[in-house]
């Protein structure tokens, strides 16, 4: 056997292995976290910008929400509407046509000056 035909068949084999070995994982979905103060929040439009903290640097992020996200504060569900800047808030979101959108929006409660957590 011709070495140039040993090493073509031995790609061909590495490619249809590797294309066959992509076609059985199936993508899953990732889900992302975001922690942050409302910095806008525009029910029209159906969006929501947070200012997250990444390691030293602030970051904006823009969330879409859509009519089956579920928006909620103390356990309440709450309109998006009702949260204002300066809002601390928790949002599942996933990745969709490259857009941020979000699951769940939870305004995030905090303690009583003077009371510990």
């Amino acid at each position: 056997m011709k070495p140039g035909a040993i090493v073509a068949g031995a790609s061909l084999l590495v490619a249809f292995w590797g294309a066959a070995s992509v076609g059985r994982m199936a993508p899953q979905p990732t889900t992302y976290v975001y922690r942050g103060t409302v910095r806008a929040v525009e029910p029209k439009a159906g969006s929501l910008e947070l200012i997250t903290g990444v390691g030293f640097a602030l970051r904006v992020a823009r969330i879409q929400i859509t009519a089956a996200t579920r928006v909620a504060s103390a356990g309440a569900t709450v309109t998006l509407g009702q949260l204002v800047p300066g809002d601390i808030v928790r949002a599942r979101c996933r990745l969709v046509n490259n857009r941020v959108v979000a699951d769940t929006v939870e305004k995030v409660s905090l303690p009583a000056p003077g009371r510990a957590p």
